[in-house]
């Protein structure tokens, strides 16, 4: 027979960028090794959602013979939370971890699932129903076989061996899943800030923070270590470390040793840096008293008093990383080896391994002897990704002294470039430097890529362009810029025309355009493209082109890669190295509007919506508009920025609302991770179609300051995660004089309280309010200022069951009158009776008619159960929310009525509405809001689970992963 090579082992590794700056997601990117284990480079709001939408549509549609017009053409393949093994941290702030608290607990479910697998499994195997040449004896053959593992079995073929079985009980306990987590300074303190309101026992977290280099580090060092770990792991075996363990590609193979050569190696470099804060102050008597939170005369603010500014100098910490790849094989070629004369087969496998091999020619017969070098192509030392976060320039002078960035520098450039910075000529230099290839000195390890974390005005400054020079141009650039300051993150990048400043959640995006199809009243126009108009953007203030440099000069800029969602650059197989042309482009195709609007109009959904609403004769709001699209007379609006429940999904954010009275100003109902980049797409689709970005970037302003309450239901991390980054955005436009009224459960402030310690930039942004110091009967100790703030008469909290300190809310004096909020609970007779008389109530509505024991198992309402309680409230419009998962569009309703039993009907004498993120009502709209269902149900013919996270805890009826 012809000889044949070995059974190849495709390696392929990549860098992927998962989100870029823009109005709702922050820079964060995926490291894919070659053994399928996964490193995330930061974590901040809405990073589970990209893993959805990694494998996303991309690029112009195609039209299809099918029921649905157009087709996208799917560029990469979607990537599971639960393949991370590692995550790291450039700082500590918001945007590089505001996503970490809900991957830790995603993560956590999907390991105790495979841990409850495995135990099964393991007892099915002690009682004997595994190992006797079975039905499940031939499925674990099968499944071994398809791995490609080359697994031994016993005598007859249908089972395996001891040994192997044993070596199958550990890969399976190594395989339940643990997570480390690498950060600056402050890293584990953030970690056990957590406990305050989330905790997996079975789940063990290795936290390292500072100076760290996993080459030398082992991972038993801190395994015990208490100081390390922030989420301990209990019952599930320690791994045994005297046997080989083989790990199947594209696993969960976490559990390792970091000696062996398997994922990124990972070298951290923090850097201390001072970062200066100014506070403005207006009134003297708040300043002394805004942490005590409970003296309603002494925080009323006064307006005769003068203004003050004081500077404080911060300390924090950058972290960079150099991330490095075990050596690479060479190839094996098996020409020479058939000029060897070596016969295939073991032998093959033998040299590949680098061993030397003796054989009998088959030819004569001759012994002859061929060594590994003969006909195996010489290894790679491996290739090596930076990623630099580089926030002000004082960073910059400690990068370009760091060993660990000199040791990739090419060599006789570093003196040329310095001299380049005085005006002396360094041509010759240059020229030899194109030819030269950036290596680590101690190792040859090829830097093939950095991808700079940095502002722009930093990037373009001629001393960081020095720097980057100094890697040569074989070394390519690749760059997500860490936005400033809300201008930043509203402006589109000048150099591609808002390619890069576009949502990465497409599925969301597309299916509020096509929400607005219907009603845009109801559902305003989102818009794609985060700058507000489509002619050139100009860079704010401190910003500029990629040709312009702040020294007037023209001195060279380094071929740059702007990154966006989506996009991929392969660095293994080497003959593949580099960007992915065909994911560098906008996930929208150029004429998406017209694509969204041709598949809406075929379901019929307009044409329903339109006979809906014009045989109730519902008239819409015609009050006169001002420039930003505001009516004069009321402001009064309620936008849903959330709508589902924890498990992430493409279609529904978390829970959030916001809730604005007619002067304008607004209070939160809970914020979610995402919220404040949700409303600011809401708010942004309100606006005129010509409005100019600065007078966007104003309004936006303008809400945020206008937010002066919010209220948190109960300690779930889907309900208040998005705190972190409106406290945080908030504060650096408003004065400490004017801190939001916050009214949460009593852990909620001691998790904020340790927050702040390492992110001072939220520090005198809110008045702590306990819910159970508002309870009804009590009076509200911020009351005077909610009615000053917001016309509020009366805010009171009402104990519900969920989980420990979950409250509703009965909010009277809002622009729509009462508003009751239910927060996530079982139906509570107090809160009927309590918010007897509502003008509106929103409730959530988890679970669907039928399911009412997962809905008492978990502490949820059912649609019906919902509907029960506005009726024994005597409500006169009901809003349900809080959907799970598994309904990512509309949750089936049953219209039978029983006796005795709760009922669900779309015919109700009170108009009910499904809340879709992006939704806006106003009072006089709420009726229109309810008629559109049967229109909207046209929009979603199907329903399934294929766009949720993780959809196996959906089957284990985790729908809200907590």
């Amino acid at each position: 027979p012809e000889p044949t090579a070995p059974p190849p082992t495709t390696m392929t590794s990549s860098l992927r960028i998962l989100t870029a700056s823009t109005l709702d997601s922050n820079p964060s990117l995926l490291l894919i090794a070659a053994d399928g284990s996964k490193t995330l480079v930061n974590c901040g709001e809405g990073c589970q959602r990209s893993f959805l939408e990694s494998g996303a549509s991309s690029g112009a549609p195609s039209t299809s013979t099918n029921t649905h017009a157009y087709t996208y053409t799917y560029t990469s393949t979607s990537v599971r939370v639960s393949s991370v093994h590692r995550i790291c941290l450039t700082h500590i702030g918001h945007d590089a971890l505001g996503g970490l608290p809900g991957m830790i607990l995603t993560t956590a479910d999907v390991a105790e699932s495979a841990a409850r697998d495995f135990q099964r499994r393991m007892t099915k195997e002690a009682n004997g129903t595994l190992g006797g040449g079975g039905n499940d004896s031939r499925k674990r053959k099968d499944l071994s076989l398809a791995d490609g593992n080359n697994r031994s079995y016993n005598g007859n073929g249908n089972d395996y061996s001891r040994e192997e079985q044993d070596r199958e009980r550990d890969r399976e306990r190594e395989e339940l899943a643990d997570l480390e987590i690498i950060g600056p300074q402050g890293t584990k303190d953030f970690l056990h800030s957590l406990r305050h309101f989330m905790r997996r026992d079975r789940f063990k977290i290795h936290a390292r923070e500072g100076t760290f280099d996993s080459s030398t580090c082992h991972r038993a060092d801190s395994t015990n270590n208490d100081s390390n770990s922030d989420i301990d792991r209990g019952n599930i075996p320690p791994r045994k470390k005297n046997k080989k363990t083989k790990h199947k590609k594209g696993g969960n193979s976490r559990h390792r040793d970091v000696h062996e050569d398997v994922g990124f190696h990972v070298k951290t470099l923090p850097i201390n840096y001072q970062l200066t804060t100014s506070a403005t102050t207006t009134s003297s008597t708040s300043s002394s008293t805004t942490e005590n939170h409970n003296d309603d005369t002494i925080q009323t603010i006064s307006t005769n008093t003068s203004t003050n500014t004081t500077t404080t100098n911060i300390t924090k910490q950058a972290q960079s990383y150099l991330f490095t790849t075990p050596p690479i094989p060479g190839k094996f070629l098996i020409e020479k080896a058939r000029q060897k004369r070596v016969p295939p087969g073991p032998l093959y496998a033998q040299l590949k391994a680098g061993k030397t091999v003796t054989f009998a020619d088959p030819t004569n017969g001759e012994e002859r002897t061929v060594r590994s070098e003969e006909v195996v192509e010489k290894a790679s030392p491996g290739v090596a990704v930076a990623v630099v976060y580089c926030p002000v320039l004082e960073v910059l002078g400690k990068l370009r002294e760091a060993e660990m960035f000199c040791a990739l520098e090419r060599k006789g450039t570093r003196d040329d470039d310095e001299a380049t910075e005085k005006g002396e000529s360094s041509t010759n230099a240059s020229t030899t430097a194109n030819t030269t290839k950036a290596t680590m000195a101690t190792n040859s390890v090829e830097l093939d890529v950095i991808v700079h974390l940095t502002p722009k005005s930093i990037y373009h400054h001629p001393s960081y362009q020095s720097w980057c020079r100094r890697f040569g141009n074989r070394v390519d650039h690749i760059t997500l810029h860490v936005p400033e300051t809300l201008e930043a993150r509203t402006s589109s990048s000048p150099s591609d025309g808002g390619r890069g400043a576009v949502s990465p959640f497409c599925s969301a995006m597309r299916g509020g355009i096509r929400r607005s199809f219907v009603s845009d009243e109801i559902f305003p126009r989102l818009r794609l493209q985060d700058g507000m108009t489509d002619e050139k953007v100009t860079a704010p203030a401190g910003e500029r082109n990629d040709t312009d440099h702040l020294d007037g000069s023209n001195a060279e800029t380094v071929a740059t890669i702007e990154g966006c969602p989506m996009m991929e650059y392969h660095l293994i197989p080497r003959a593949k190295r580099g960007l992915n042309e065909s994911t560098n482009r906008s996930p929208y195709a150029t004429n998406e509007m017209e694509v969204l609007e041709t598949e809406v109009i075929r379901t019929g959904a307009v044409t329903l919506a339109k006979e809906l609403i014009s045989t109730d004769h519902i008239e819409s709001n015609d009050d006169t508009t001002t420039d930003t699209g505001e009516t004069d007379a009321k402001l009064g609006e309620l936008i849903f920025s959330g709508t589902g429940s924890a498990i992430p999904c493409k279609h529904r954010n978390v829970t959030g609302m916001y809730l604005r009275m007619n002067n304008g100003n607004a209070i939160l109902l809970d914020a979610g991770e995402g919220t404040v980049g949700q409303l600011i797409h809401s708010w942004k689709s309100s606006l005129p179609s010509q409005c100019t970005s600065q007078t966007a970037i104003e309004e936006f302003r303008s809400r945020l300051r206008g937010i002066k309450a919010v209220w948190i239901s109960h300690p779930h991390a889907d309900h208040h995660l998005g705190l972190l980054r409106l406290l945080s955005e908030r504060n650096a436009i408003c004065s400490q004089n004017d801190p939001i009224v916050l009214m949460a459960p009593p852990n909620m402030f001691a998790f904020l309280s340790e927050y702040t310690s390492i992110a001072p930039e939220i520090h005198r942004g809110y008045i702590a309010v306990d819910c159970r110091d508002m309870m009804h009967g009590k009076i509200h100790p911020m009351g005077r200022k909610l009615y000053e703030d917001l016309g509020v008469t009366n805010c009171m909290s009402v104990p519900v069951a969920h989980c420990p300190y979950s409250f509703a809310v009965v909010i009277d004096g809002t622009s729509f009158g009462r508003v009751d909020y239910s927060g996530d609970c079982r139906p509570s007779n107090r809160f009927a009776d309590v918010g007897f008389g509502t003008d509106l109530l929103i409730h959530e509505a988890t679970f669907e008619d039928g399911m009412e024991e997962e809905a008492v198992m978990k502490r949820h309402s059912t649609v019906g159960e919902a509907m029960d309680i506005a009726r024994r409230m005597n409500a006169k419009a009901l809003m349900l929310t809080h959907f799970s998962q598994r309904y990512p569009k509309i949750p089936p309703l049953k219209r039978s009525i029983q006796n005795g039993e709760c009922s669900t009907s779309e015919d109700d004498d009170f108009p009910i509405a499904f809340a879709f993120d992006f939704m806006r009502v106003r009072p006089n709209t709420v009726a229109m809001a309810a008629k559109l269902t049967p229109a909207l149900r046209l929009l979603y013919p199907g329903e399934g689970d294929d766009d949720v996270m993780d959809a196996e805890l959906l089957k284990e009826g985790k729908d809200s992963v907590k």
